[in-house]
């Protein structure tokens, strides 16, 4: 009932509006229209006040803020949780000549504008309190951390006393935010820590090396292998770590090293190898030589062109040479060039270069070595023939021999294997042929560093 007098109310003042407009101006004409002229005329009013948004324009936007990185149905659910109503507006409708009303409007402002400073300087006193309060506490558990970690008797110097923090035991059981290889190394860490503590010698190295074989990543494995050969070298004096071109050091280094990179190629032809046996036919008396045979016969060695000095076993006494050198097998290269009757020469610097201390042949074997080599094995068509008498000569050291070191592992190991380290007692005097591990290292960086 009360709604009827309200539109029957509206209704007379309607009325008597367009009796006021008619008399002041005029007979208006009368415009009739229905309720699907009046949407439509609405509709246009909305278009020419706020516009339309057209599907296109968002679709377009969407993928504009999407290519950015922006999550748009995110970003559209915080537009709509804004709140309009935080701005500061009046508090209710004041006409132009109401003084009374702006005046108590304005104050009321006034004191929310200082509700809300009040509210954001309360806030960021208390964020500024917070950090202090972590860092204080941080400083305190650091200090006791490292006064933990001090032998008695050896307080450190800081600028307030601290008490000594003693932790419990570690446990390796419970839950624990590392992953696997992380908890790996933790409880390997753990032991190391357990046997200090006991007295007793414990590497960490192998520990990690012996953790990395369970690992999914052979590439962690390979890398703590490496660590684990440059590392394991005999104990040497104090003072031999002073010079780093000490041959007391180099040599132990580049010898692991080269152990490492045999080791690892022996491995290889191994797995190559078992992979094909049918092809690589292998047999006979298990050894290096076998392998090498079958590997050489999967990469079809005797189909290469230019090979000289004829073959052993249907193989290439150079490739077959080259390889079991390669894999550290040096006996095994003597006793396949003894048996090619055209290797005779060579056989006495090879013997003399498998027997030596730190393989390398006497200065005058070296001479007669180098200069055999200079005048008939340079010109050979053999890459393997070369390649064997420049590792054993250490000739032509510039040369990288690209036919038969394809890969990094085979060209460090033949440049390592050429590396020259001068002993007080060795014989041997310095020459512009040798090549000397600081050279090898500025060659490394210097061509394949950039």
């Amino acid at each position: 009932m009360a709604s009827e007098n309200g539109l029957n109310a509206l209704v007379q003042q309607a009325e008597q509006l367009t009796a006021d407009i008619t008399e002041a101006s005029g007979e208006l004409p009368h415009v009739h229209r229905n309720l699907y002229q009046i949407h439509e005329a609405g509709q246009r009013l909305l278009e020419k006040t706020a516009g339309v948004r057209d599907g296109k324009a968002d679709v377009k936007a969407a993928i504009l803020l999407g290519s950015r990185g922006f999550d748009v149905p995110k970003l559209s659910q915080k537009l709509e949780s804004l709140n309009a109503a935080k701005s500061l507006e009046a508090i209710e409708p004041v006409w132009e000549t109401d003084i009374e009303g702006f005046l108590s409007n304005e104050r009321e402002n006034t004191l929310l504008a200082a509700i809300e400073q009040s509210r954001k300087n309360t806030f960021a006193e208390a964020e500024r309190s917070q950090w202090l309060c972590c860092e204080r506490e941080w400083e305190e558990e650091k200090e006791m951390i490292l006064n933990s970690l001090v032998g008695t008797g050896q307080e450190l110097e800081l600028t307030r006393d601290s008490e000594v923090y003693r932790g419990s035991p570690l446990s390796m059981h419970g839950r624990s935010g590392l992953d696997a290889v992380a908890m790996a190394y933790a409880r390997e860490v753990f032991v190391r820590n357990e046997a200090k503590l006991q007295g007793l010698t414990h590497s960490l190295i192998t520990t990690f090396h012996q953790a990395s074989i369970a690992f999914p990543n052979k590439s962690v494995h390979d890398c703590w292998s490496l660590v684990k050969a440059l590392v394991d070298i005999p104990s040497l004096p104090p003072a031999a770590h002073t010079l780093r071109s000490s041959p007391s050091l180099q040599l132990p280094l580049l010898s692991q090293a080269r152990h490492h990179l045999e080791h690892r190629y022996l491995e290889y032809i191994r797995e190559s190898v078992h992979q094909s046996l049918a092809q690589a036919q292998l047999g006979g008396v298990p050894g290096t030589f076998q392998l090498v045979r079958s590997f050489l016969h999967l990469r079809q060695a005797s189909s290469i062109p230019g090979l000289e000095d004829g073959c052993v076993e249907g193989q290439p006494v150079w490739a077959l040479a080259f390889y079991c050198l390669r894999c550290g097998d040096r006996d095994c290269a003597l006793a396949t060039i003894s048996r090619a009757q055209s290797c005779v020469e060579f056989c006495g610097y090879l013997r003399e270069y498998v027997q030596s201390q730190d393989l390398r042949l006497s200065h005058s074997s070296e001479t007669r070595l180098r200069l055999l080599y200079k005048r008939t094995v340079r010109t050979s068509t053999d890459p393997y023939k070369r390649a064997v008498y420049c590792l054993v000569g250490r000739c032509e050291v510039a040369d990288s021999h690209p036919d038969v070191c394809s890969k990094t592992e085979d060209y460090m190991w033949f440049k390592l294997s050429q590396v020259s380290c001068e002993a007080p007692d060795s014989g041997h005097a310095p020459s512009v042929d040798d090549l000397t591990l600081s050279q090898l290292q500025a060659t490394l960086l210097e061509e394949f560093g950039h």
